[in-house]
């Protein structure tokens, strides 16, 4: 199991993005390169104030394994309730679960 998720976040994010120290974790600053930079600051933010899921990280504003696991699947089948749900609330900025437009 362990040489799966080293995989998985090596794919995603690049050898040096990797922290192994941390239980497989993952930062904001390290979450912005993923899919070569395709994710906006706000996307990132969003993700990290844990508006779309609460991370199951014991670390601090750190992601875990098992929540960009959950991102990363959001993002590749993009036709799931899960999914659009996960995409839906990261831009849902006030949180009532319309999507109005932002000042």
């Amino acid at each position: 199991m362990q040489m799966r998720k080293r995989t998985l976040l090596t794919k995603s994010l690049g050898t040096s993005r990797m922290n192994t120290s941390m239980l497989y974790t993952v930062s904001a600053g390290s979450f912005i390169t993923y899919g070569n930079h395709a994710l906006t600051y706000m996307i990132v933010y969003r993700s990290f104030s844990q508006a779309p899921q609460k991370f199951t990280s014991y670390v601090e504003r750190k992601m875990g394994y098992g929540d960009f696991a959950y991102f990363m699947l959001s993002e590749e089948d993009i036709s799931s309730d899960p999914s659009l749900e996960y995409w839906v609330k990261c831009i849902d900025m006030d949180g009532n679960g319309v999507l109005t437009p932002w000042p």
